[in-house]
């Protein structure tokens, strides 16, 4: 080839790349700039619902301290309340003319009676007069090294502090007090308390971090939040990863001021690195009223859809490069066959005209039509699986966050609920201490007859009997009791119940006269009989259903009633004050004139509602969390149980809480620990992705449809551009300008002249197409290349130089698929090792997914199929390379190892396959053999002919195209079908054979069939002359049929028969003019030997004298040499043909 001809064939494949390259380069930036904005739109929204959730968590923290701190405040105030109508002004007036000892003592008693560190008493200038828990007599509490006049006045105005007060040793208390007054008012002193906060400010501090809920929030793989105060322009708060730059302006960053704006999303450099910022406004108690809260996302996070687009460039590339050495290929084929192509005249643009190459527009037309498909399915399936893994990363963030708040919740409601038990616990310690003092309040109250009632006890024998005490007198028990209900409004509690010291009650605030304390340990009050008998001082117990079904919380604390008996030998009530003096050094016989005063072991038992503490707990519980965490595209959290049926404990459809997760489409194969998959429900697709999070389930779902929404529109437009430049390629190839064709004319004839100048120096080298691989010509007349039926079964490579074009392009194709494969894995394993939590190939390879027909079982049949390829091949490559250099006897074991290979790895694949499918392929054969039990012998013949039709595709005994000889019937193989097996002959006739039927075949494929002529000549004539007659008519032979392609061949003598002897004339020809062109022989060769006198016997007996017959014609000396020569060259031209012997 001329320098000017490569120059031009290396100049239009250039252009060639760069529209390939130009096809490329735009698939990649349609799909980036798709891509990027679909990303900014959702990452913009997946920012403000982070930051609308952090804001609700935020504020939802605030309403609890706000709660917390009521609560506190009440109960506290409530209790030195109702101490100070126990301490009036008279009593506080005997306590302080007490000695010292004795009045430490009294004090000491109200001391233990509430729940506070320090209780004193002040007068109206803040100076201590009496005080317990700590000793501070004499101080003045308003001082500046105590309260300051500031906390003083909130004292006194409000009852309490509104701030915490250290002490010496750093303990934090908060003050309540309540005002002792007597009766003109003339003196006045208070009553305070000092309540230890440790606790509470823990929850406070707890809930208030909010650098803690900032840090925590984890938008994409690793965004974060940080805070900007928008009056200085400096990071309130700025921590991410090991880098801290709070405190710090943001001008050293290099973070705009456009950015600190209410609303901004955009791309901003901080500190070097490029970002993806969203900006909200919200005014916070930590940072101020201008706080600006920005989302940074890495830009490298926004782009993890990119592997999409690398795949769709792949395979655009890979079918164009495909096009392309096609076409070369071809046009190579062509030249070397000194053939032009057929072509068609087009169009006539500026004096130019162009033509459609008809045999390469045909071989590369089905390339670029598969092509277009295989585009559009691998940008479907890489945009459907980028969707899945871009939802499963978003779940996983929303998961950790979840699991982040879950966890601080539940030790937030472990907390909160030990510091309200502890709350109510002080609560049951002061009403006990109140009825011990007062006790003429409770049990001699203004009642009505309907108020007291009979306590009454069951015999084991059934019967009934009243209760009666020590002193043998009736027991009663008081209902509605005044003090009880007034007591309940004061401390917000919902039952009170006063027990005596056998465990029945003696006064309640309700209808619950008649209750008494179990025996029985199952039953829930039994435990309070500890209590009861002095064991403990207090029991809480945890909310649970009681004797009456209704699910309430009860304390118990430990209460000691006092009785003597009158003079009329009824049982009285007295207060402890009477007691205390009874046991005092000077008698029995107190100045009230009580005697005998006893002291009971008793109990009281007060009752709190769970939904009294609802809107305090409510926002620890999943529910509250789940509901305030929106997912996009318009999804919603779920949370199950982890018990047999997987109750809904939260769900947006409320109907559904309560029920098992079967009720809102989920199976039991969802809660396996991490599991995502499709169901429908309410008439659409949803997709869910549960996890197991501290003991539940949390699903994040979201409807299909908003999924993929991107996935449709990226996919059809990259389509669309790949069909454009694909097609301009194809034109490229297929279309080609005067010019062009001149060239190609011009290639053609240097390529013949070279032949002629290598001819004429003995170095010529005739071209071939390949002996493996071979032209067929259907019946119909169609053309057909196939491999040779001798090359089919051996190890033997074929040289490139060899090949067909077809074959080359298979080659071509093998080549790329390999690199295919390899790129396959290089992006699977470079995939795996940056995966973020949304990596599907582990998930996939877990087999954790719904059996059935889903992505997630598509993906894993491609990927089973593809792995039983590749190691089938290598095995295949392996045994070839090992046994051909071992013998024959190696060479059949190594093919029967392939067979059993590559059947076993067939069907284990498909079986495999239709299990992942949701198919049992168990179940699937023994229906098959019932059915063929049931069928009977009528159906062994049908499977007999499905399985030998499988044998014959898969062993390759024939293929479509070869000629065949199946008993006595020789034909082209049309169809090969699972049962059945089309044969047609050269007169037309098709049989058709059960594929069961065929058990001996003769392969008879090559690239030519051959017409046979077997004529008799008569023993008297000389061979030598037939030869040389023969020679001289061969030419003759040729020029008059034109179905002969190669011949014809003298083959030589055939046999010596009983009438003569039987030469043998064959010519190359097609397998559809065979028959007719053995008849045209046998005419040719019957008109010459008669021309010639040559005599062809008949098939009888003759007797005769050779004395009297004519001499036969006999050869001369240069028709002997003649024929000698012509024998030689026959003989050569039979060892490159055989005929069909």
């Amino acid at each position: 080839m001329s320098r000017s001809h490569k120059l031009k064939i290396y100049i239009r494949i250039a252009f060639h790349f760069l529209t390939i390259i130009a096809g490329m380069a735009v698939i990649v930036f349609l799909f980036v700039y798709m891509q990027s904005n679909a990303s900014k739109t959702r990452q913009t929204n997946n920012s403000n619902t982070l930051l609308d959730e952090m804001f609700a968590t935020l504020d939802d923290n605030e309403k609890t301290v706000k709660m917390l701190t009521d609560h506190y405040n009440e109960l506290n105030s409530s209790a030195v309340s109702s101490m100070t109508g126990v301490l009036t002004y008279d009593k506080l007036t005997t306590i302080m003319k007490m000695e010292s000892t004795d009045r430490d003592e009294a004090f000491k008693e109200l001391y233990n009676a509430i729940s506070a560190e320090i209780l004193m008493v002040v007068d109206k200038n803040g100076k201590v007069v009496l005080s317990c828990g700590k000793d501070m007599n004499g101080q003045n509490i308003s001082s500046d090294t105590i309260l300051g006049r500031k906390s003083y006045n909130e004292l006194i105005n409000d009852g309490y502090t509104r701030t915490p007060s250290k002490d010496s040793t750093g303990r934090s208390y908060y003050l309540f007090s309540s005002s002792i007054k007597d009766d003109d008012s003339k003196k006045q002193y208070r009553l305070v308390t000092w309540n230890d906060c440790d606790v509470l400010e823990k929850e406070i501090a707890s809930l208030d971090d909010v650098d803690r809920i900032i840090g925590g929030v984890k938008a994409g793989t690793s965004g974060f939040v940080f805070v900007v105060d928008g009056e200085t322009d400096k990071f309130s708060y700025f921590v991410n990863g090991d880098n801290e730059y709070t405190g710090k302006s943001i001008n050293e960053s290099g973070l705009s001021t456009d950015s600190l704006k209410d609303g901004y999303s955009g791309i901003q450099t901080i500190f070097g690195i490029d970002y993806f910022c969203t900006t909200k406004v919200r005014s916070s108690s930590v940072y101020g009223e201008n706080a600006l809260f920005v989302i940074a996302v890495p830009m490298s996070d926004m782009n993890a859809g990119m592997p999409a687009a690398i795949w769709s460039a792949f395979i655009f590339l890979t079918f164009a490069l495909l096009m392309l050495s096609y076409s070369l290929i071809l046009g190579h084929d062509l030249i070397l066959r000194n053939k032009t192509t057929e072509h068609k005249h087009l169009i006539s643009i500026l004096n130019k005209e162009y033509y459609y190459s008809d045999c390469i527009g045909k071989k590369i037309l089905p390339v670029f039509l598969t092509g277009i498909i295989v585009i559009g399915l691998v940008s479907m399936y890489t945009q459907t699986m980028n969707a899945i893994s871009r939802v499963r990363s978003q779940s996983y963030t929303q998961m950790e966050e979840a699991k982040k708040n879950l966890k601080l919740n539940k030790g937030a409601t472990s907390a909160i609920s030990k510091y309200y038990d502890k709350q109510f616990e002080s609560k049951a310690l002061m009403i006990s201490f109140l009825l011990e003092e007062q006790p003429e309040k409770l049990y001699y109250g203004d009642y009505g007859e309907d108020d007291i009632h009979s306590v009454t006890k069951e015999n084991k024998d059934g019967t009934i009997e009243y209760v009666k005490d020590e002193n043998d007198n009736q027991e009663y028990s008081i209902a509605n009791s005044p003090i009880l209900q007034k007591m309940c409004k004061e401390f917000a509690i919902d039952e009170i119940l006063v027990f005596n010291d056998d465990g029945h009650t003696v006064a309640a605030n309700d209808d619950l006269w008649y209750f008494a304390l179990s025996t029985n340990k199952k039953d829930q009050s039994y435990p309070f009989r500890n209590v009861l008998e002095a064991k403990e001082r207090t029991y809480v117990q945890e909310a649970q259903e009681n004797e009456q079904g209704v699910l309430s919380q009860y304390i118990g604390c430990r209460y000691n009633y006092y009785t003597y008996v009158d003079a009329d030998g009824n049982t009285c009530y007295t207060s402890k004050e009477d007691y205390d003096a009874q046991n005092k050094p000077a008698g029995n016989k107190n100045e009230n004139g009580k005697n005998q005063i006893k002291k009971h072991d008793s109990l009281i038992q007060i009752c709190v509602l769970p939904e009294r503490l609802d809107d305090v707990k409510k926002s620890t519980e999943v529910a509250h969390v789940l509901a305030g965490m929106p997912v996009a595209g318009g999804g919603s959290m779920y949370a199950f149980k982890d018990d047999d049926d997987h109750t809904v404990i939260y769900s947006p459809n409320s109907r559904e809480i309560g029920k098992p997760a079967s009720v809102a489409g989920l199976k039991n194969s969802a809660f396996t620990g991490e599991y995502c998959g499709f169901r429908r429900t309410g008439g659409q697709q949803i997709f869910d992705d549960v996890r197991l999070i501290d003991g539940i389930y949390v699903s994040s779902s979201i409807p299909v449809g908003s999924m993929y929404k991107e996935r449709n529109k990226i996919t059809f437009w990259t389509i669309i551009i790949s069909a454009v430049f694909m097609f301009a390629l194809f034109l490229m190839l297929a279309v080609s300008s005067d010019d062009l064709e001149k060239m190609f004319s011009e290639l053609i004839n240097e390529s013949e002249n070279n032949r002629k100048k290598r001819s004429e120096k003995g170095k010529t080298k005739k071209y071939n197409s390949g002996s493996q691989i071979i032209t067929v010509e259907m019946m119909s007349g169609r053309k057909k290349r196939i491999k040779a039926v001798e090359a089919r079964w051996g190890n033997d490579i074929v040289p490139w130089e060899s090949m067909s074009p077809e074959q080359k392009f298979g080659t071509v194709v093998k080549i790329y698929l390999g690199i295919f494969v390899v790129y396959l894995f290089i992006m699977v394993i470079r995939a795996k090792s940056n995966a973020d939590a949304g990596f599907l190939i582990p998930y996939i390879m877990s087999g954790d997914w719904d059996r059935g027909a889903n992505i997630f079982a598509f993906s894993a049949c491609v990927m089973t199929m593809l792995t039983i390829v590749v190691v089938t091949w290598l095995i295949k490559f392996v045994l070839d390379r090992i046994t051909f250099s071992m013998g024959t006897r190696a060479e059949t074991i190594g093919h029967i190892t392939e067979s059993i290979v590559r059947y076993g790895s067939i069907i284990g694949g498909l079986f495999y396959c239709l299990y992942m499918l949701g198919l049992n392929a168990a179940s699937l054969l023994t229906s098959a053999g019932i059915m063929s039990v049931v069928v009977g012998l009528g159906a062994q013949s049908l499977i007999s002919d499905l399985l030998a039709g499988l044998s014959i595709v898969f062993e390759g005994a024939f293929r479509v195209g070869d000629i065949v000889t199946i008993g006595d019937f020789r034909g082209q193989v049309l169809e090969i079908g699972l049962r059945t097996t089309k044969i047609e002959d050269a007169s037309g006739n098709i049989k058709i054979f059960n594929n069961s039927s065929i058990n001996s075949i003769i392969n008879m494929t090559r690239r030519h069939s051959y017409a046979v002529c077997d004529v008799n000549v008569d023993y008297g004539e000389d061979i030598e002359h037939i030869e040389a007659v023969l020679n001289e008519e061969f030419p003759g032979i040729k020029s008059r049929l034109s179905s002969i392609e190669e011949g014809p061949f003298y083959k030589g003598v055939a046999t010596l028969g009983d009438s003569g002897v039987s030469i043998r004339i064959v010519a190359k020809c097609s397998e559809k003019n065979r028959i007719q062109l053995s008849r045209d022989l046998n005419r040719e060769v019957y008109i010459i030997f008669m021309k010639h006198k040559i005599n062809i016997p008949y098939p009888q007996m003759e007797v005769s004298f050779r004395k009297d017959s004519p001499d036969p014609e006999t050869s001369t000396v240069q028709e002997e040499k003649q024929a000698e020569q012509f024998v030689k060259k026959q003989r050569k031209a039979a060892e490159r043909n055989d005929d069909d012997e």
